[in-house]
């Protein structure tokens, strides 16, 4: 049975105001190209402004007329609103999609609940996973290795990775021994990098540098890095990426590739890849099929000697650094944009079994 209005409700967990962590930009970019092809209505912000907009699509009767529903999760556990409101439209028929974007929750050894409420969080958001499972025609995961932790049978559950949207008309390469990171610092990653660099320095560039960008209150957390002239310090939001890298042509992905590293897919990549950057990146499993698969890069062993030989590598021949940034913003073009993600999940809603049809066409005004 086709539904009269052709629409589909969007529920992010996220606030869209700032585009300053991953999960942010992956709403948002998706959000925007679903709403290309279909009539999309989003429903975004912390769990009081969220609760507000679905009383009033419920008060005004839109809230049932949504031909599927898509939902980004956060970290932490659902609001009851958010629960009771899509078992009331799974019971209405609708075919829900749940994305889960990660499952720190399930490796409590190295994301220890330290606090009573982390615990709480913690428990909550298991909680709300079982919730999930029940009302999702679909569940949705980056990796096929975070998926099997779910125990879902066959059809229960497909990918939608990230992605990217160019961000340069152009590869630009500017020669300097500079390489970039944007991200979370942590005690491993620091030294990972700092290690890295003092070997790329002794190798190859002695005056190579590394342009790290992440939030300020990560950047105090290390505060001996201010007196190390390896690194600079650089705060940006994802729109300002092209500024703050604009004299970098290669960044790395310097995870550990163990524990819940390995069942990852970084937003930071297709970033990378949106700026025509050459890609650096340990070898975890999804991040260096991509690699590989794209060729936008070197994938290498998670310690210090291997990242430089491959930091190395690039410094030294410029050529295969150009032709990685060239493919890079190839990839993002054609094969991993936010538009062919929105299309993959559209037909997915389109092949939902459970009498609703979305069609694209016919917008309604919001």
């Amino acid at each position: 049975m086709a539904e009269p209005l052709n629409s589909v409700l969007f529920l992010s967990m996220y606030p869209l105001d700032v585009l300053d962590r991953a999960p942010r930009v992956r709403s948002y970019h998706l959000w925007r190209e679903l709403d290309r092809l279909v009539p999309t209505t989003l429903v975004a912000g912390r769990r009081g402004k969220r609760v507000l907009k679905m009383l009033t699509l419920a008060a005004t009767g839109r809230l049932f007329r949504f031909a599927a529903v898509y939902v980004e999760t956060s970290t932490a556990s659902a609001a009851p609103a958010d629960l009771l409101a899509l078992a009331l439209l799974r019971l209405l028929g609708k075919p829900i999609f749940i994305y889960i974007r990660d499952a720190y929750q399930l490796f409590p050894s190295e994301f220890p609940p330290r606090t009573i409420r982390r615990k709480v969080s913690y428990w909550g958001w298991r909680v709300s996973v079982g919730a999930y499972k029940h009302v999702a025609a679909r569940l949705l995961f980056p990796t096929d290795a975070l998926a099997a932790l779910f125990g879902l049978e066959d059809g229960r559950w497909d990918l939608l990775p990230p992605a990217g949207s160019p961000l340069v008309a152009a590869a630009r390469h500017s020669g300097a021994p500079r390489v970039g990171y944007v991200g979370d610092l942590t005690p491993e990653i620091v030294d990972l990098l700092r290690d890295t660099l003092r070997r790329v320095r002794q190798s190859c560039a002695p005056r190579a540098t590394c342009t790290i960008v992440s939030s300020r209150r990560d950047w105090e957390s290390f505060p001996s890095l201010d007196s190390e002239d390896w690194c600079e310090h650089r705060q940006a939001s994802r729109d300002q990426l092209v500024a703050a890298l604009w004299d970098v042509d290669t960044c790395l992905v310097p995870r550990p590739a163990r524990g819940y590293n390995a069942l990852t897919l970084p937003v930071k990549l297709f970033d990378y890849m949106s700026l025509a950057k050459a890609v650096i990146t340990t070898n975890l499993p999804a991040v260096a099929a991509i690699v590989e698969g794209e060729s936008v890069g070197i994938v290498s062993r998670d310690d210090p000697e291997s990242l430089a030989q491959a930091v190395c590598h690039l410094f030294d021949h410029p050529g295969d650094a150009k032709r990685y940034q060239l493919n890079a913003l190839e990839a993002v073009r054609t094969r991993h944009s936010w538009r062919d993600r929105a299309e993959r999940l559209l037909g997915m809603m389109m092949e939902a079994g459970e009498g609703a049809a979305v069609a694209p066409g016919g917008r309604e005004p919001r």
